[in-house]
């Protein structure tokens, strides 16, 4: 377990985020297969930003950056089905078919061209360096062995690249979440909050 610091008031920072988001209320017709898929996407994008916390609170950031790409794609996959999806591609995918998504990549650009959401492209991480971390490749490896000597000071980045980007995401499909689904008033709430979060960040040390 973390001991006090900078990582874990971020992580805990964090946390304190996550647990406002989720106060919102949705209004999902809970009979829409449509709308059933979304609020599972929904749930899961809280359940990754929560173990990626978890894991950091151990320690374990390469762990943590594997599960930052699953909770990257939920939220691009949850908007994309809300904004770009045509109505065969949702029968196709509530009807758990295989291969009911697109690749992440045609999804990303349909996000840019039709929802008008560059963030999706410019302001995350690229998928392809997760991905590394994900199936423990030569990026992962070699960069272990290249961090041993600064293992604090490289923790502490890669902690706080976790957090950041995971906050991003969940405040971005959040408030869009709920200005369409939910209460806007607890949008603009998190919209507040979030602003305040990133001021409030506690950033490592350059290594």
């Amino acid at each position: 377990m973390l001991k006090d610091g900078r990582p874990k008031r971020n992580i805990q920072k964090s946390a304190s985020f996550r647990i406002l988001a989720a106060g919102g209320k949705l209004k999902l017709k809970s009979p829409d297969p449509k709308h059933f898929y979304m609020a599972g996407l929904f749930d899961t994008l809280f359940e990754h930003h929560r173990a990626i916390g978890a894991l950091l609170m151990f320690g374990l950031a390469s762990s943590a950056l594997a599960l930052l790409r699953s909770l990257i794609e939920t939220g691009y996959r949850l908007i994309w089905m809300d904004t770009c999806a045509s109505d065969q591609a949702v029968k196709r995918i509530t009807s758990f078919s295989q291969r009911s998504f697109p690749d992440i990549s045609r999804i990303i650009t349909d996000l840019v061209r039709n929802s008008k959401i560059p963030e999706f492209k410019t302001q995350l991480p690229d998928l392809a360096i997760l991905n590394d971390f994900t199936h423990s490749g030569a990026i992962h490896i070699i960069r272990r062995f290249q961090r041993v000597g600064k293992k604090e000071a490289c923790f502490e980045e890669d902690a706080f690249l976790c957090v950041y980007y995971a906050d991003y995401v969940l405040f971005l499909v959040g408030t869009l979440f709920y200005m369409a689904y939910g209460e806007a008033e607890h949008a603009e709430t998190m919209k507040d909050r979030y602003f305040e979060l990133i001021s409030s960040y506690e950033r490592p040390t350059p290594t």
